[in-house]
């Protein structure tokens, strides 16, 4: 189970983060004195959209979410108990990386886009 939703998250990451920043890129404006600061800040955005999404993969392997959050609580999903609670985790968490990765291509499409 683990290995096939992971391959399928791996491909479907890069087209998944290039359809989200198509839908984004229209609706942000950014001013583009310093191409270099949106270059970097895209770079990261896209970094951190891609960590999230690689963490993920130990998730789909070993089948268990445990979380203990401070102010949040507790939030413990079993694959083979409570497979809906578990994926629906792993779905959420997936789509907060696919569309931070977006935001990043956002910004680096940003860069490129010249002056008008």
């Amino acid at each position: 189970m683990g290995t096939l939703a992971a391959a399928t998250f791996a491909i479907a990451f890069i087209p998944l983060a290039v359809v989200a920043a198509r839908k984004l890129y229209p609706r942000s404006n950014p001013a583009t004195d310093n191409p270099l600061v949106l270059l970097a800040g895209g770079l990261f955005l896209f970094a951190i959209g891609a960590v999230v999404a690689y963490s993920q993969l130990s998730w789909l392997d070993a089948g268990i979410l445990d979380f203990k959050f401070r102010r949040s609580g507790h939030i413990y999903a079993d694959a083979a108990t409570e497979p809906v609670e578990f994926w629906f985790v792993i779905l959420v968490f997936y789509a907060g990386a696919v569309l931070t990765s977006g935001a990043g291509l956002v910004g680096i499409g940003h860069c490129f886009k010249g002056k008008q």
